[in-house]
């Protein structure tokens, strides 16, 4: 039989399955994710979920960051080498003129 245990305010579910060890079920980057927490104790699975969602949250938020930067450093470069390759036919005209 499945137990599972909604509580408000959590961004997970706790569930067992015929008195095995809890697991936790959630969404992250819109896909659903489940965990066994290695232990049958309740209110030890609920702290272990507590502590797994921060860490998966934390990483989730560094993994955004780091994407955000390097599409960031991809603009700075197409940007610089737009630039300079405006600069580029100038340069030239200013020589001929010369």
């Amino acid at each position: 039989m499945l137990q599972s245990l909604k509580q408000p305010n959590q961004p997970f579910v706790l569930f067992q399955r015929d008195g095995t060890n809890w697991s936790m079920r959630y969404t992250m980057g819109g896909r659903q994710i489940r965990k066994s927490l290695g232990t049958s104790d309740k209110v030890e699975a609920n702290r272990l979920a507590n502590e797994r969602a921060r860490v998966d949250h934390a990483e989730e938020i560094a993994t955004r960051d780091e994407q955000v930067a390097f599409t960031g450093s991809i603009l700075w470069m197409t940007l610089r080498g737009l630039f300079l390759l405006a600069l580029v036919p100038a340069a030239q005209d200013k020589l001929r003129e010369q």
